[in-house]
């Protein structure tokens, strides 16, 4: 789960970057991109924008795809960076937290301009001076990758300070119950009732969409410690289900359609699918304890 905070008062730091923005050649190459950090950094980071010096941001690492500063289009690999004085505690994106904690991370544009992709770490070296930033694909487990069944996540490392420009706060919180909800007619009036009254639940993650290769997708992506549910409607529920099953994902599944009598018939094939028309069953199913 997420909100998101706009921060205005980013002035110095805005200047800088539309100096950066205006520069003809190389193209630019504004991206939307996150960056975890302590929370005390916050601030200093929104008024005077990023520093590569331990004096002003706190202590870093020469980095392992090159010096500069770590983004990434994935808000909870951002997170990974977080470390807190506190216990000096760090965020696995990996694994789920204790219900109840959050963390924020920081939205930022940032210009890549020219850029290269690595295929296996280069620790601590000064990114090319005809390059504005390195990025490499990670897996799950933070390491660079070439296979593509691995692929987690983007990084991205930008050489120049004043090419990333802060702009909003995001805070994330982990959750141990994931809900996928596949309907092709996910946008109506009621089911945006109940996606609401779900999404208000805040220990479930919601997923909601119109195509069932994406639920089959998001399935197979599963963390380590979440616990997955699955909502079909009756139309290609059968399909999904088979496919769910043959990808080896085993989770509890309920087909919410009218047509009870039919679906319960091939829903027989399969173990923990049942189906339903009641409204009070579905909530029940979709939040579990």
């Amino acid at each position: 789960m997420s909100s998101v905070e706009i921060v205005s008062e980013a002035y110095s730091c805005s200047r800088t970057f539309r100096s950066e923005l205006s520069k003809s050649s190389p193209l630019p190459r504004p991206h939307l991109l996150f960056h975890g950090t302590k929370s005390s950094n916050h601030n200093s980071i929104f008024n005077k924008g990023f520093s590569l010096s331990s004096d002003h941001y706190g202590d870093t690492d020469e980095g392992y795809i090159g010096k500069g500063v770590y983004l990434s289009p994935l808000p909870e690999y951002s997170a990974a960076y977080i470390k807190e004085t506190a216990g000096i505690r760090r965020y696995d994106y990996r694994e789920p937290v204790e219900l109840g904690v959050t963390c924020q991370v920081l939205g930022c544009i940032a210009l890549v301009g020219r850029t290269r992709q690595l295929h296996q770490r280069d620790y601590g070296t000064e990114i090319e001076g005809n390059l504005e930033s390195r990025w490499a694909w990670v897996s799950s487990s933070g390491n660079v990758t070439t296979v593509t069944t691995d692929y987690f996540a983007q990084e991205f490392v930008i050489k120049t300070p004043a090419c990333v420009y802060p702009r909003f706060r995001i805070s994330l919180k982990r959750v141990s119950k994931e809900l996928v909800w596949f309907d092709s007619n996910i946008a109506n009036k009621e089911n945006d009732c109940y996606l609401a009254t779900l999404r208000s639940q805040s220990n479930i993650s919601v997923y909601a969409t119109r195509r069932s290769q994406n639920a089959v997708s998001a399935l197979k992506k599963k963390k380590v410690g979440t616990e997955y549910r699955l909502v079909t409607a009756g139309h290609g529920g059968e399909d999904l289900v088979r496919d769910v099953r043959a990808a080896g994902v085993h989770c509890h599944v309920l087909v919410f359609c009218r047509s009870v009598d039919y679906h319960k018939q091939w829903a027989k094939k399969f173990s923990n699918v049942q189906v339903t028309a009641s409204q009070a069953e579905f909530m029940r199913f979709a939040t579990w304890k």
